[in-house]
């Protein structure tokens, strides 16, 4: 079946799996990580399809990878990953795995979106059924992407499976994207079809710590976690002035 002609996530998550399998990429993978498998898939999308459908504005969060190699067990299971179920689980308990709230942020930047493009205003656990996300390598990688790794296996990998990842992005069908990952955003332009470009704009990934300490800090947040912690405050800080940016050009154009 061409790539093209899938209309499901499920459908596209299987050939994509499968394709993954042969792309010759593996090795040049283990070079980097030790402890994902040969099998690894992270599956990923839309996080609640019925509540998404009814938002009535679609937001889709792009990301690098997920940070797999240091929290895996060789011998675990790597075939059926799922980055959504984190954020159903987070709907039922919140965040338990806080290294970086890397959950709560892009919770608390959905909750913003919503409540300034359609006037709704939601709790932070809610809104974590109310968007989509992905990660361009479904294998899963390390805790950072250096020069060398990026040249020599996550380019190559984005590469070819470029037409995946520009179908998966098709059938979400987002009104934004919030493109997570300064340093995988030069590859835009190979994974977003042309009519996703300008409904695109780039915030830091929501792992990122390294903050300074004068950087303004949001007053509009509402999660638990960011009242005793000022990484958030300051990393949607930060988000909330490039949203606002966002809007002004995309309004302007």
């Amino acid at each position: 079946m061409k790539i093209s002609n899938i209309n499901n996530l499920d459908e596209l998550f299987i050939a994509w799996k499968e394709f993954q399998t042969n792309d010759g990429l593996y090795n040049v993978l283990n070079k980097y990580c030790k402890n994902i498998a040969t099998t690894a898939f992270a599956g990923d999308g839309v996080v609640d399809n019925v509540i998404f459908q009814k938002t009535g504005y679609k937001v889709l969060y792009i990301m690098n990878e997920s940070n797999a190699d240091s929290y895996v067990d060789i011998t675990e299971d790597q075939s059926n990953w799922s980055f959504t179920k984190n954020f159903n689980d987070f709907e039922q308990t919140g965040e338990k795995w806080k290294p970086s709230y890397l959950l709560t942020k892009i919770c608390e930047m959905q909750r913003i979106i919503l409540q300034n493009e359609l006037g709704v205003k939601i709790n932070i656990q809610p809104s974590a059924l109310t968007f989509s996300v992905m990660n361009l390598n479904k294998r899963g990688g390390g805790k950072q992407i250096s020069r060398s790794y990026f040249e020599e296996y996550f380019k190559p990998y984005v590469e070819k499976h470029t037409d995946f990842i520009k179908r998966e992005v098709e059938i979400i069908n987002p009104d934004l994207i919030i493109w997570c990952g300064v340093n995988t955003y030069s590859l835009k332009g190979y994974v977003l079809p042309d009519i996703y470009k300008k409904k695109t704009f780039l915030m830091w990934h929501p792992s990122y710590t390294r903050i300074s300490k004068d950087h303004a800090q949001s007053k509009n947040c509402i999660s638990e976690a960011a009242t005793h912690n000022a990484i958030i405050r300051k990393y949607i800080a930060e988000f909330e002035m490039r949203y606002h940016k966002y809007i002004n050009r995309y309004i302007n154009a």
